[in-house]
């Protein structure tokens, strides 16, 4: 599929690199097809990054925490560096973020739980934490080497980053509106369907 070839090419491209006519022949059909399908390179890699929230979005259980929901939408962009790489591409493109997903449900849900959690600016709170883990997507190879930490360390680095997003995220809960000032209805988990 054309998904999956533009998948394949951006493992080893970047974004800016690939041309609709590699994706054609790496997908083994005609240019054409790409552009009658999606009408343009910005819409196939939206849908692409829509094939790998989906792809996340189907591992989440409704027993997780209120803090994995949280932190959700930011483990989806650090442990996916293709999607950060996308997204970047897309705001260098000045393309349409929304076209990409980024406000899709999983972020919007997170919000709404902070909301329901009694913390103050809760858009602010989770576009903070989106914001810094685009920005360590973007530059984890250039801040594990700036950092003189071995490569192959990138996945304890990405946990450790997690760490202190959690963390972040714990401590503007406990400094929300007590217990009973909050929200009566209690925070529900999004379902995978809602999250599309």
């Amino acid at each position: 599929s054309l998904i999956a070839a533009t998948r394949r090419l951006l493992d080893d491209h970047l974004p800016g690199e690939l041309t609709v006519r590699a994706i054609a022949t790496e997908a083994r059909v005609n240019s054409g097809l790409v552009h009658r399908h999606f009408g343009s390179k910005a819409a196939l890699f939206g849908a692409v990054i829509t094939e790998i929230r989906t792809e996340y979005v189907s591992q989440l259980t409704p027993e997780m925490s209120l803090l994995d929901q949280l932190l959700a939408p930011i483990e989806w962009i650090v442990r996916t560096p293709l999607v950060g790489r996308l997204l970047i591409w897309a705001a260098s493109e000045g393309t349409d973020p929304a076209a990409f997903g980024l406000d899709h449900q999983l972020i919007t849900r997170a919000a709404t739980l902070m909301e329901a959690s009694g913390v103050d600016d809760p858009e602010s709170v989770i576009g903070h934490q989106l914001a810094a883990a685009l920005g360590w997507n973007a530059f984890e190879t250039a801040l594990m080497h700036g950092l003189h930490q071995d490569p192959a360390a990138v996945d304890e680095a990405r946990d450790q980053f997690l760490s202190h997003a959690r963390q972040s995220l714990r401590d503007h809960i406990s400094h929300a509106a007590p217990l009973g000032e909050r929200s009566n209805e209690e925070p529900k988990f999004i379902s995978r369907d809602a999250a599309n």
